[in-house]
């Protein structure tokens, strides 16, 4: 809740913001300080992705952000082991993150980002980064070469959550009746559509 932009929606929310992806657990300040200086430099606000975050880092984080310095939001990324950091990699070349060191990602934008206490969701441009299509290719052969079929949805979910596509459809009508008639019948289009793609 320290990090919160969208009181309604109790969501943070970001536009253009930059990006700071770590390999590990950020459990010192000192880890991350000289790349949020760098960023009030640039009025830049932060996303930051890392395994974990110590209490420390939290608090000093949303002290920053209450008082304005820098306003970021700090977010532990899923998975266990390794696939930590491939998830780090696959969002890196996502937001066309630079290398800056090892394990460690920095700068990269997105056109908007919403983060509530369950999912995060970031829209880009539509891209030709060849990191990124190379990371697709490589999670698209990997699903190919798959013969475990646990292990192979586990590979199109991700493949999915990385070029899946979003979009808005707004349904209208002359009166509340006519309204709520068209929204079932959209509602249940979208919801035959999920349940065919689910299915195969």
């Amino acid at each position: 809740s320290a990090f919160v932009t969208n009181n309604k929606t109790l969501t943070a929310e970001y536009n253009n913001p930059a990006f700071l992806l770590i390999d590990d657990r950020v459990d010192k300040f000192s880890k991350i300080e000289r790349l949020l200086n760098d960023c009030v430099k640039n009025d830049r606000d932060l996303i930051i992705f890392a395994h974990d975050f110590s209490s420390e880092v939290i608090r000093m984080l949303a002290l920053n952000h209450y008082k304005g310095i820098i306003r970021t939001v700090p977010i532990a990324v899923e998975g266990i082991g390794s696939g930590k950091g491939e998830f780090i990699k696959d969002i890196a070349a996502l937001v066309g993150a630079n290398k800056a060191s090892e394990g460690i990602y920095y700068w990269g934008t997105c056109k908007h980002i919403v983060v509530s206490n369950v999912s995060t969701i970031i829209t880009v441009e539509e891209t030709n980064n060849p990191e990124f299509n190379e990371r697709l290719d490589r999670i698209k052969a990997l699903i190919d070469n798959e013969t475990d079929e646990t292990t192979k949805a586990f590979y199109q979910k991700k493949l999915a959550k990385l070029a899946g596509k979003l979009c808005t459809i707004k349904v209208g009508g002359f009166t509340p009746a006519e309204r709520k008639e068209r929204y079932d019948r959209v509602e249940d289009a979208v919801c035959a559509t999920r349940a065919a793609l689910e299915e195969g």
